[in-house]
């Protein structure tokens, strides 16, 4: 019966990892990645199902995850003062969110809320930073997003202090019917969104609204089937909106990235320095205080994932839980550069509270170690931690080969603690 039940229970996982990975196929800034590659994205994703109008984040919140959007439809937006909130955009399954927090480490532009019940899976940010550094396709593809991201919010910016409201409504018609397919030389909106909704779109009343679409009824570019609309002339509407923005046309898209083939290499040995950075004192004080304590050393890691680390070619691989900071870079030059920087901004955080100081010890070695996309084996992470337990607080200790490849001297306080013997080794 044991052997029954542990058989359906590894039945069961291979179906869930087989879903999630048919999910995140779906993802268009992943499409072109190989089937083991999805796999391993997979096991790094939180799965979360949400309700409709339920909040996924806040505008101040602490989340800095990128969440995909395996199935449903979430809504960006932000308060425009009064009670009003203006709607950035929907992002239909397949897209994605939380990539600039995830980049630079500060919170949100805006508030996302479930427009109707979805499955999302978030991904941390130094894991969607592991993607990136190894896989060219997926850089690509963010890079077109973001681009496009900045043409579509500045033609926003312009519609909606430049353009009459008349205009702005047009052109939220247009993009709908874009959604919705255009046959024909007509559209049928499914489900369309309410006035209030539309209202929300183009930055005006309810009342404009409509107005505006019971004008463009009257005048026979649309009609009202239920809760759909359909616009039996889209030239028409087009001409309309070309005349109302004469310089440019609307909704010029960029082209979109056809996967090269190119999925990055799984995992490979090479020869990096790695940087352990421990916790000091961290199990106390988080017995005294624990909300305060994780929130501090959250807020660090965040810094030192978005700026420390990568300012000085270093790749994180870092988690809160674990109470350590984890990086590999290039060479020891990088990695000790990096440890002076990670102190500094150590010592920062800590002059703008009373609370009691944080401290780190670092430990750094340079080794041949088996470099995989989220994550780096070998021995030579044993010995970067076991370093940097001989480390007193706010202390770096290097080895050897590290301390070799300093050539020129640092501008540091140097001592020689000669051999020392590991923990556990």
């Amino acid at each position: 019966m044991a052997t029954a039940r542990q058989r359906r229970g590894a039945t069961k996982n291979r179906a869930i990892r087989a879903s999630a990975v048919l999910g995140l196929q779906r993802v268009t800034i992943l499409k072109g990645l190989d089937a083991r590659t999805l796999r391993e994205i997979a096991d790094q994703c939180k799965w979360t199902r949400y309700k409709r109008n339920q909040y996924v984040i806040r505008r101040d919140g602490e989340d800095r995850d990128v969440h995909f959007v395996i199935a449903g439809m979430v809504r960006v937006s932000a308060a425009a003062g009064r009670g009003r909130q203006i709607i950035l955009r929907d992002l239909p399954a397949g897209e994605l969110f939380g990539e600039h927090s995830a980049i630079d480490g500060r919170t949100h532009m805006a508030d996302v809320v479930a427009a109707r019940e979805s499955l999302l899976a978030s991904l941390p940010p130094e894991a969607f930073r592991a993607i990136l550094a190894n896989h060219a396709s997926v850089r690509e593809h963010v890079l077109r997003r973001l681009s496009g991201s900045v043409r579509e919010l500045a033609d926003r910016l312009i519609d909606l202090g430049a353009q009459r409201v008349q205009a702005r409504v047009w052109l939220e018609l247009l993009r709908l019917a874009r959604l919705a397919g255009v046959q024909a030389n007509m559209s049928r909106i499914e489900r369309a969104p309410t006035h209030r909704e539309i209202a929300s779109h183009v930055g005006t009343s309810r009342e404009e609204v409509t107005r505006e679409l019971s004008r463009l009824v009257r005048n026979g570019l649309l009609e009202r089937a239920g809760r759909a609309l359909v616009l039996r002339d889209v030239a028409a509407l087009e001409q309309l909106a070309a005349e109302s923005r004469p310089e440019r046309l609307p909704f010029q898209e960029i082209a979109s990235v056809e996967p090269t083939g190119c999925t990055g290499v799984r995992s490979r040995r090479e020869r990096r320095a790695i940087l352990v950075a421990v916790a000091f004192d961290a199990v106390a004080m988080m017995e005294r205080d624990e909300e305060r304590t994780i929130q501090r050393w959250r807020a660090f890691f965040a810094h030192a994932n978005a700026q420390a680390i990568p300012s000085n070619a270093g790749r994180s691989l870092s988690k809160l839980q674990s109470g350590e900071l984890v990086a590999d870079f290039p060479d020891g030059v990088h990695a000790l550069e990096c440890a002076f920087e990670l102190q500094r901004s150590l010592a920062r955080f800590n002059s703008e509270t009373t609370a009691p100081p944080l401290a780190l010890r670092v430990g750094i070695h340079l080794a041949d170690v088996i470099v995989e996309t989220f994550n780096l084996l070998g021995d030579g992470v044993n010995v970067a931690a076991g370093l940097a337990e001989l480390a007193n607080p706010g202390e770096t200790v290097v080895s050897a080969p590290v301390r070799d490849q300093l050539a020129s001297g640092v501008d540091a306080s140097v001592e020689d603690l000669g051999e020392q013997r590991l923990r556990n080794r």
